[in-house]
């Protein structure tokens, strides 16, 4: 009987919403033979999978439509559930256990060559899924006649068939089991699983063997009879034995060396870590000596109104340079903690400019932006605390700067730079303004596609509402 091809029998379908990043997931995936589709809504995914059943979802939590939770729950409500696994952000750790939860058979952090293992993963949730489909085959044939079920089994190349009873003692092992673990079934009869599990893994797999889950799917290391440690993925379930209790048939596979090459691609990922720290340290050694020799030379500047431009382009290096400092200090590469960037930078002006009797209030809760984002942000905001430290406060006058940072909706925010100072100028235009500083602003709203708005009541109050600018395309992952 010519064995089925469970690549080709199923489709990925690839629910996406960034084009480009879609169609590079697809073109990794059709590379290593699958068949893929795409969707860029949840809407369309229902759809497709309400025509095509033999469908697995490669799913974004994050959807313009809808999120990943949703769209699963709305293709069960439709009776029409298929097999998923969820791709999610940096940081998105609970998201991905919730989305396990529901059932995900497995899931992905985006992040820099987050494709690369994506085959693997892929090909893994299809072979667990022919292992489900063929423990359901055999249980039936086992229903039908004891003597087809071994029959069956006995011919699988590559796989173990085991059974246990309830106190997981072998009742019956394929002959495959010398392949891959070097014993012989009657070596392995009247022994139990635990006789070769690493003893590091037996807890987890006491817990696997209680819980009453319908199919159990479950890595770890085995011992081989000649003393070295194998890999193994199993995936059991729970029949009844024919006499009012219950077994285990389980499949185990070796899976040794995707372990070995996982371990290679942590290793490769942790390598472009350290590469990419060392470029954010490197450049901001590079924006501080550019910053260095500026201040250099304007020692030797007479002219008060150069000698201000000079100490403004200084203040704007140094807030592009602490961004790829506090990149380089962070555990995650990707995004900044915005609060603890504005205590430093606003910090770092008072003390330009010789601040004492100005109080500073920052109110910024778990923001995190990327470096597109953090940085022309960074700016405005050195631009706008500068002009309210250099024109709020003339002749000593007491005050306070309150920097708000606030996350609305999903990728939107809200910046407010305020002061309760003399206030700005009610004659002056300042979208239209001969100020560097001012142009700069403006230029930099317009790269967030922001709206501005300026507030004269009490002091002077700038609000600034912007979305973050939009997330890497596969083409920003590196990947060809």
């Amino acid at each position: 009987m010519k064995e089925e091809n469970f690549d080709s029998m199923y489709t990925i379908l690839v629910v996406e919403d960034d084009e480009g990043l879609n169609r590079l997931i697809q073109k990794r995936l059709k590379k290593a033979g699958f068949r893929t589709e795409q969707a860029l809504n949840g809407a369309d995914a229902i759809s497709f999978v309400r025509e095509n059943p033999n469908t697995v979802l490669l799913l974004d939590y994050l959807l313009p439509d809808m999120t990943g939770e949703e769209l699963i729950n709305a293709l069960a409500t439709q009776k029409c559930s298929v097999p998923f696994i969820v791709m999610t952000g940096h940081g998105d750790e609970k998201v991905a256990v919730a989305m396990m939860k529901l059932g995900a058979r497995d899931y992905l952090m985006k992040g820099m060559s987050f494709l690369d293992p994506l085959p693997q993963v892929v090909r893994q949730v299809l072979n667990t899924l022919t292992t489900e489909k063929k423990l359901a085959e055999t249980e039936a044939t086992l229903l039908k006649s004891e003597e087809k079920y071994r029959n069956l089994i006995s011919n699988l190349t590559n796989e173990v068939i085991m059974e246990f009873d309830s106190e997981g003692k072998f009742t019956y092992v394929s002959p495959q089991i010398f392949d891959v673990f070097g014993y012989t079934p009657d070596e392995s009869l009247g022994l139990t699983a635990f006789d070769f599990v690493h003893p590091n893994d037996i807890g987890k797999c006491l817990e696997a063997m209680a819980a009453k889950d319908a199919v159990v799917n479950l890595e770890y290391r085995s011992r081989h009879k000649d003393g070295h440690y194998v890999y193994v993925s199993t995936t059991g379930k729970r029949i009844p034995d024919g006499r009012g209790g219950e077994k285990i048939i389980a499949v185990a596979r070796d899976i040794t060396e995707r372990k070995r090459a996982e371990e290679k691609i942590k290793a490769s990922l942790k390598e472009k870590e350290v590469m990419l720290k060392e470029i954010h340290h490197r450049v901001k050694n590079n924006l501080q000596v550019i910053s260095s020799l500026l201040s250099i030379q304007s020692r030797h500047v007479k002219d008060k109104e150069a000698l201000e431009l000079f100490d403004d382009s200084r203040g704007r290096i140094m807030s592009m340079s602490l961004i790829h400092e506090k990149l380089y200090q962070s555990e995650d590469m990707a995004r900044i903690d915005f609060a603890n960037y504005i205590r430093t930078l606003i910090g770092k002006l008072f003390h330009t400019f010789t601040v004492y009797d100005i109080k500073l209030n920052v109110d910024v809760k778990d923001v995190f932006l990327d470096v597109n984002t953090g940085i022309p942000c960074g700016l405005i905001i050195n631009e706008l605390a500068t002009n309210s430290l250099k024109h709020a406060f003339r002749n000593d006058r007491e005050g306070e700067i309150q920097v708000g940072l606030y996350k609305q909706k999903e990728g939107e925010f809200t910046l407010n730079v305020r002061d309760n100072g003399t206030g700005f100028p009610a004659d002056l235009d300042f979208r239209n303004t001969e100020s560097i500083g001012m142009q700069i602003v403006m230029t930099l709203v317009e790269q967030l596609e922001g709206r501005i708005e300026l507030d004269r009541s009490a002091g002077t109050s700038f609000t600034i509402r912007f979305r973050a600018l939009e997330k890497q395309t596969g083409e920003d992952y590196g990947i060809p």
